[in-house]
């Protein structure tokens, strides 16, 4: 990773935008625990996104890794968590309620023998997260699953689907405990010509 092209940017509060603990709360609601609710979530996007051009099916690996030593610095480093630590003194109770920050591994980060523990769930023979990755748009693929807070792709394929409006992603900042994801996709250019690779990390902070 470019550690010049790492920048912090914030959506911007508009129609159709709520904060981060009210995106939260409808998944309050549900017998399921939150960590059925992110597997749930991520195998029925990655199977709504199969891909049509052969018949083979999609594929799910998850898998969780340790990082510790120089690899842990380097996951700060270029993720530049130690802004989330510096950026947390600003929080207010009710902020830290929500974000448990009490719970999360902040107060290790500068500790490299304290493993940050990653989860990576991986899909194949996926359509991948291709189209316009800062606008909205039926085959906005990217941006409506990474960057879309109220409307998800199945909005704009038939309104009257559950789902439609995305909510349901948010079930990935729930299972972080530093609110942090990072999205990497390779998927084929719009001619079918070729590939192309994404990566972005997104934090739902107070």
């Amino acid at each position: 990773m470019n550690e010049e092209m790492c920048e912090w940017r914030y959506l911007r509060s508009g129609p159709m935008m709520v904060s981060a603990d009210q995106m939260a709360n409808p998944l309050n609601n549900t017998e399921l625990g939150q960590y059925e609710l992110l597997i749930r979530e991520s195998v029925q996007n990655s199977c709504d996104e199969v891909r049509k051009d052969n018949d083979e099916p999609v594929r799910i690996r998850i898998e969780s890794k340790d990082f510790r030593g120089e690899e842990k610095n380097s996951l700060v480093m270029k993720l530049r968590l130690q802004e989330i630590v510096d950026r947390s003194k600003f929080f207010n109770k009710e902020d830290l309620q929500w974000f448990r920050l009490s719970n999360t591994c902040l107060v290790n980060l500068d500790d490299s023998t304290s493993p940050i523990r990653v989860l990576v769930i991986s899909d194949f023979n996926a359509n991948g997260l291709g189209g316009a990755w800062n606008k909205p748009g039926k085959d906005s693929r990217f941006y409506n699953l990474v960057l879309s807070l109220n409307a998800g792709q199945k909005y704009y394929r038939d309104e009257n689907m559950l789902g439609s409006y995305g909510i349901g992603k948010m079930v990935f900042a729930r299972c972080s405990r530093l609110r942090t994801i990072s999205y990497y996709s390779n998927f084929l250019t719009e001619d079918g010509v070729g590939e192309s690779t994404r990566l972005m990390t997104t934090a739902f902070l107070p």
